[in-house]
């Protein structure tokens, strides 16, 4: 497939700079931060192994999570970009054996938000 204007990896990089930095230019309130916390996964559903005759379930343990936010205010509207890593712990006790699993997981949620009314410096 040929492109009538093809870029080369410096526009790109330049193309992706003026995006970001016109993004910011136009928003009126912009705030980032960090979250970090304890998570405990509760392993209800899918935490069972049938081998054997036999059912084992897994016991909980607890993880962390923690993460970056950028949140941009557009008037009554935001956009809040985040990263966050999790993980959950648990282990399986056997006969003969005890088996730890930990689960990481990295993702992007992209939060949308409105604010109706402003009430005493309150968004509700």
């Amino acid at each position: 497939m040929r492109y009538i204007f093809p870029l080369k990896e410096a526009d790109k990089l330049l193309f992706l700079m003026f995006c970001l930095f016109s993004l910011s230019a136009f928003s009126q309130e912009y705030s980032f931060g960090l979250k970090a916390g304890a998570s405990y996964s509760l392993n209800d559903n899918g935490s069972e192994i049938f081998t054997n005759g036999e059912r084992y379930s897994a016991d909980s343990d607890f993880g962390y999570q923690g993460g970056a936010f950028l949140e941009l205010k557009f008037g009554k509207w935001l956009v809040r970009p985040e990263a966050l890593f999790n993980t959950a712990r648990g282990e399986f006790v056997f006969r003969n054996f005890t088996s730890n699993y930990t689960i990481e997981k990295l993702s992007f949620p992209l939060l949308l938000g409105y604010t109706p009314v402003m009430l005493m410096g309150l968004e509700l």
